[in-house]
């Protein structure tokens, strides 16, 4: 089953519903406007030709522990080269040997959260429509996460510039630009790069950004470590139990 089987195999105003609930200030009114937009939206794409590229996307659902806000899960539809996936993944990372954070020293959960990953999972929001629509997805991996919500966000990925394809191909070739320049920017000398770019500090500095503390900035590191070990362990399993049904099938 590609995306666009999966956004045609359920309602359309189910997957709208999910899509517009990712906005957290829309008053009642302009919900259901955006709710009859959104579904709307999923009809004209019933005679767009899915491309296949050899891409699967995987919901995993990670966790963000925001110091202010607390901690809350949210579902990730991250994108795989399929080929990738079969020939880089590390059966052997330190990764497989845990099955939770719990018990582990400060040390151990920092080691976990610099283990890199392969094969990397890649931003599509700049990917033109046909491709998108035609990705994979793993019936396993639907029934675990749910398709409406996988389906809703595989589509807020895929308009995140707006529900014009024309606004997805502007910034792109924006996002080309800028690349460019920055490319041109690296190659002058350290102090001409200084003109151009401007310090982490500095920036903090004009917006009124307080300095952290040492122990502030230990607490944050720690929690930090934490997130990124947590949502590495849920990245990891996720590829690996797909990869294992793919050697039983």
């Amino acid at each position: 089953m590609n995306i666009k089987e999966l956004i045609f195999s359920l309602p359309a105003s189910d997957i709208a519903e999910a899509y517009v609930a990712k906005y957290d200030d829309l008053d009642p009114e302009k919900k259901d406007r955006a709710v009859d937009q959104v579904a709307a939206f999923i009809g004209t794409l019933k005679d767009r030709e899915p491309k296949d590229t050899g891409h699967l996307v995987l919901g995993i659902s990670f966790v963000d522990d925001d110091e202010d806000e607390g901690r809350h899960e949210f579902l990730d539809a991250c994108l795989f080269k399929k080929d990738d996936l079969a020939a880089q993944f590390d059966w052997d990372s330190p990764l497989s040997k845990a099955t939770t954070l719990e018990g582990l020293t400060d040390d151990q959960v920092e080691e976990l959260a610099y283990t890199r990953i392969l094969p990397d999972s890649y931003a599509y929001e700049y990917s033109p429509w046909d491709e998108i629509l035609g990705y994979e997805v793993d019936p396993y991996n639907l029934l675990m996460m749910g398709p409406i919500p996988l389906a809703a966000d595989v589509l807020w990925e895929m308009t995140f510039f707006g529900f014009e394809e024309s606004q997805v191909d502007a910034e792109r070739e924006e996002l080309h630009r800028r690349a460019d320049e920055l490319d041109e920017i690296l190659k002058l000398p350290k102090e001409e790069q200084e003109k151009h770019l401007i310090p982490a500090e500095k920036v903090f500095a004009e917006l009124g950004i307080p300095e952290r503390t040492e122990e502030e900035k230990e607490a944050d590191h720690r929690r930090m470590s934490r997130e990124i070990a947590e949502n590495g362990l849920r990245k990891y399993r996720a590829m690996r139990e797909y990869l294992e049904r793919q050697k039983e099938s």
